[in-house]
């Protein structure tokens, strides 16, 4: 702690070990926010703006209730915050990694593909007391901000990659990515298509993905010059996310590469077809997105098919993701509210079946609880329940009466 009363943290880099100041001091911060120093980010990540903060002279502010529950100002806030707020209050000096972890669970988001994790990855620093070093969770907006925690944390186990939407379920080693090789086969698959390659020879080359294949196959149907060109089209927006990179080989290829082909193939399909891209219900809909995202395959399915059939089509069984979403997202909020009513395991397991393995896994987690583990918990729980609730909760909407916080002590 510097005489100022600012978190500090050291960084090797090219010009030795330099001392950078991270927050600062807690005495400074609203309830509610927390201030980055400015000059920590913007001479290491290139430039780039962090997303969700406001300029305060030498930091940044950044609401602790903006991110996932979209709601930075107090006049924003409902009773539920405010009460949270006051336990935040009560607790006086916060140490740095608890400040930390109360940032790690502001960003938390439930589009990434397996947002569970991300949701254990915190109840175990919740409950060791800090972040957890190995697996700080990635995941949009919040990229900018997790490199700040790795680097809090020491780890950078691939200095020379950025791949920030795979580290986390890959061990950091994103050429063994799951998910980068599933989007390098799309493009393989449709690079044989588009030379008119064998199907069967294709299932033999690639026999994990023959089914996948013969879907895309069949949703596409002959090739002709206009198909063609919107395959180039999703090939570049898969591209974006299908190879390890540099740093600075992703600035340059998803920050300027990308949209300069993008908008060539654009032209090209914009005089074949007559119609400018923002009137063409296919091609609009066709750009660049986060690997992460729990939907991305599917919509790249859905734009394949859409290409086949030469309009926008839905395909069988959308929602699946979605529901499954709903059903974790209902499973970690009985879990949390349940630890915070200090209700016992075969309780709160009984009071939900269908969540039971979460519950246990949740208490297993916490274990006992701290004023400060109980405020960590509390923030996390209701951002879990606020975050994108417009797009659906399952029985959390269906019956908010099961799930209702007897442990908040809300005035009348």
């Amino acid at each position: 702690m510097s005489a100022s009363g600012a978190t500090k943290i050291e960084r090797t880099g090219s010009m030795g070990e330099v001392e950078m100041t991270v927050l600062a001091g807690y005495r400074n911060v609203p309830i509610g926010f927390e201030l980055l120093r400015k000059n920590v980010f913007l001479p290491f990540e290139g430039g780039f703006e962090l997303p969700w903060t406001e300029d305060e002279g030498d930091f940044l502010s950044f609401g602790l209730w903006d991110v996932s529950v979209r709601k930075r100002e107090p006049d924003q806030w409902d009773d539920e915050i405010r009460y949270i707020n006051q336990m935040q209050k009560a607790l006086g000096d916060l140490e740095e990694d608890t400040r930390f972890l109360r940032i790690q669970i502001s960003c938390f988001e439930r589009c990434w593909y397996n947002f569970s994790e991300n949701i254990n990855i915190i109840l175990q620093g919740i409950s060791q007391g800090r972040p957890e070093a190995e697996h700080v969770p990635c995941e949009p907006p919040w990229s900018n901000i997790c490199m700040l925690l790795r680097r809090r944390m020491g780890v950078v186990s691939h200095p020379e990659i950025w791949d920030r939407y795979c580290e986390a379920s890959t061990g950091y080693d994103p050429n063994r990515s799951p998910r980068q090789r599933l989007a390098r086969a799309y493009i393989g698959i449709l690079n044989w298509w588009s030379a008119r390659g064998d199907l069967t020879c294709l299932r033999s080359e690639m026999p994990e993905y023959g089914e996948l294949a013969e879907k895309i196959y069949n949703w596409l149907g002959e090739p002709t010059k206009l198909k063609r060109l919107y395959v180039e089209r999703i090939k570049v927006r898969l591209s974006g996310e299908a190879y390890p990179q540099t740093d600075q080989s992703m600035v340059k290829f998803s920050g300027k590469e990308a949209e300069e082909m993008g908008k060539v193939i654009d032209q090209c399909i914009e005089e074949e077809t007559g119609v400018k891209r923002e009137d063409n219900p296919i091609l609009r809909r066709i750009g660049m997105q986060n690997l992460c995202h729990h939907a991305f395959f599917r919509r790249t399915d859905i734009q394949i098919a859409s290409v086949g059939a030469n309009e926008w089509r839905a395909l069988p069984e959308t929602g699946e993701g979605r529901r499954h979403i709903e059903k974790n997202i209902t499973n970690y909020y009985h879990a949390l509210n349940s630890w915070l009513g200090h209700k016992p395991l075969s309780q709160a397991k009984d009071e939900w079946p269908e969540g039971a393995e979460t519950t246990e896994k949740v208490y297993g987690l916490l274990g006992e609880d701290t004023p400060t583990k109980r405020w960590l918990v509390a923030s996390l729980w209701k951002t879990i329940k606020e975050n994108h609730r417009n797009k659906g909760r399952g029985e959390l909407d269906r019956h908010p009466e099961k799930f209702e916080p007897s442990w908040i002590k809300l005035e009348t």
